[in-house]
């Protein structure tokens, strides 16, 4: 039969049409008079019973040029499912036949399927549904995408075509689609995921072609294989173009507009990049806008993941300042804001990040002076439960400050570090109340007091502009209150002669100052020998306070007297207070001291003629100068 002209071809159809119902069915059914492209380009015969069994399953499109685009494809393809075509020569000259609408009904009759280039496609895309069939799927994809191309489809019949077509994913794997990722390769959910989709754990009920209901996929990414096959049927197409087509026409998604799991996002607990970041805002952004309600594992886990930028590092949202200008201008007047508060970079977003305020609130982020005020009280509080730095430190009496002049404090903070052991002292790290801070005398201090003192070392001198804002913590700093807790807690070194000139003068202010509140130190001190005279270490009621006057009588008699070498001229600035721990600091003084003197010598019988000849000669040159009655 191929070999047959194509007109008498055609005439012979119009017999067998003409007398089908006078020939012998078994005649007119086993004739090899119909021809079909087979699975390699070649047209075959094959009987008209093969046609109506389907053993064959022959098809016609009515208008030629479709017929022939089709019939190339389906060559391509492999004749899928058992689809042949009838001849393009056989179709062009069936068109042009006088008795073409004849011909057809009665090829339709015989078993012959007209149809078009949507319901070629829609059956095959059943197909390949049905066998999972990956080649298939593919190269229909292709075939689709052309036919478009060319008008031989319209827009509507193509999303009815891939509503049931089924996607390969990388793997080669044949998915029933539900919903389409976009190929891994430059797309958004990769910059956040990296190449394994991140929604492949995710699955939904549906039912089968024969009814039957099965849990696929609910997001199945497209393979890369759309990719490769770029060239197909002697058809060409550029990636970029075909991969949009797929990705429109499949209504294939991508971030930001995929409705996020109610599962943590693993990628929230890395260092996110700039572009990875502003994409998850404008995720979070899109979803909003959508009214979609965010689930609640999905945005815990990027409220708590360490994955903002600060200018310390990456910190979780909650823990995070954004700050205009102004408000971080205010936090620099503080200090080194940037290396104790995780504040976030926005160079390192290139100004972007600003634009998701919204978001960054959502997720935790503190915005705006209110917001940034509370979240630095939160810190410093954290902070203050322990041992703190020096920087740290330093940062909260300015924020003491600052909240002050602003009239800002805020009691509950105050009271937090009130009690807060952060201060360094030198018996540790201890509460501002009950530390006591003088800019000087910290070391004499020390000496003679067992009392927690500012470590100013510790703080490299900086606490002396902050007297103020540590009295307000409860620190004590004038000089009365610092007196009276050493008073209180007087204790002198075991190495009396150790005692340096500042802590001398120290007890004298501390006498001075207090009065007859330091009566209980003058007895302890009365009476041990830590001052240093010419005659060695001496109790201050056996030494004198020096004094031009008494040049003739320590001739006379050798008493020891205040070494003024080492304490300075200063010394006899606290006359009245060296009186009252015992010195001899006028004639009196120097009287009584002799008639102590005597009478121990009397009474302990070591008086000898020497001594009352001294004493005597003593008296003479004192009666000169006063009256003296000797007791």
């Amino acid at each position: 039969m191929s070999e047959v002209p194509m007109d008498v071809y055609m005439e012979l159809l119009c017999f067998f049409a003409d007398n089908c119902r006078i020939i012998p069915s078994r005649h007119l059914n086993n004739a090899p008079l119909l021809k079909y492209v087979a699975l390699n380009g070649e047209v075959r015969s094959c009987s008209i019973s093969q046609v109506k069994n389907e053993a064959i399953k022959m098809h016609l499109i009515l208008e030629a040029r479709k017929h022939a685009w089709i019939n190339k494809w389906n060559v391509e393809m492999g004749c899928p499912n058992n689809l042949f075509f009838l001849p393009n020569a056989t179709v062009t000259a069936l068109a042009g036949h006088e008795r073409h609408y004849f011909l057809r009904r009665w090829l339709v009759k015989m078993g012959v399927i007209v149809t078009s280039v949507s319901q070629y496609c829609l059956a095959l895309a059943k197909f390949a549904a049905e066998k999972k069939d990956p080649k298939i799927a593919v190269s229909l994809s292709h075939l689709v995408y052309h036919s478009k191309l060319k008008y031989y489809i319209g827009m509507y019949e193509v999303f009815d075509i891939f509503r049931s077509l089924p996607i390969v994913d990388r793997s080669g794997k044949v998915h029933i689609r539900t919903k389409t990722l976009v190929p891994a390769s430059g797309s958004n959910w990769e910059k956040l995921f990296g190449s394994e989709n991140p929604f492949a754990e995710q699955s939904i009920k549906v039912k089968t072609e024969i009814g039957e209901s099965e849990f696929v996929d609910e997001y199945v990414e497209l393979g890369e294989v759309y990719s490769k096959a770029a060239n197909f049927a002697g058809e060409s197409a550029t990636k970029e173009k075909f991969l949009d087509f797929l990705a429109n026409h499949t209504g294939a998604l991508d971030l930001p507009y995929i409705p996020p799991p109610n599962t943590a996002l693993q990628v929230a607990y890395t260092q996110l990049t700039s572009d990875q970041a502003i994409l998850l805002l404008d995720w979070i952004h899109i979803m909003i806008t959508k009214g979609y309600n965010m689930p609640p594992r999905f945005i815990e886990s990027i409220r708590n993941g360490k994955w903002v930028k600060t200018h310390r590092g990456f910190s979780p949202p909650t823990h995070c300042l954004l700050c205009n200008e102004t408000e971080e201008s205010t936090l620099l007047e503080m200090g080194d804001i940037h290396q104790l508060f995780p504040i976030i970079d926005q160079e390192f977003y290139m100004g972007k990040i600003t634009k998701f305020k919204d978001e960054l609130e959502l997720i935790g982020v503190q915005i705006g002076s209110e917001n940034m005020y509370q979240l630095i009280i939160k810190l410093l509080e954290a902070n203050a439960l322990s041992s703190m730095g020096r920087e740290w430190a330093i940062f909260l009496l300015k924020f003491v400050r600052h909240s002050k002049v602003n009239h800002m404090l805020n009691q509950n903070f105050m009271k937090a570090v009130r009690e807060g052991k952060w201060l360094k002292t030198n018996c540790g790290y201890n509460t501002p109340v009950g530390s006591i801070f003088l800019i000087s005398d910290a070391e004499a201090i020390l000496q003679i007091a067992s009392l927690p003192v500012i470590d100013q070392a510790f703080y490299e001198g900086q606490m002396d502009c902050f007297a103020d804002e540590l009295n307000l913590l409860g620190v004590v700093v004038d000089r009365e209150g610092v007196f009276r807790l050493i008073l209180d807690n007087f204790q002198f070194p075991e190495e009396l002669s150790t005692l340096t000139r500042d802590s001398i003068f120290l007890i004298l202010d501390c006498i001075k100052h207090l009065g007859p509140a330091a009566f209980g130190v003058l007895q302890k001190i009365r009476e041990l020998p830590w001052m240093k005279t010419s005659s060695g270490f001496k109790c201050p009621t056996e030494t004198l306070l020096p004094n031009h006057k008494w040049g003739h009588l320590l001739r006379v008699v050798p008493l020891p007297i205040i070494d003024e070498t080492h304490y300075g001229i200063e010394l006899k600035l606290y006359k009245a207070e060296l009186k009252a721990i015992g010195v001899a600091v006028d004639l009196d003084g120097v009287f009584k001291m002799l008639s102590d003197q005597f009478k121990f010598s009397l009474s302990s019988g070591r008086l000898t003629n020497v001594h009352v000849i001294s004493t005597l000669n003593c008296m003479k040159c004192m009666g000169k100068k006063k009256h003296v009655t000797v007791v």
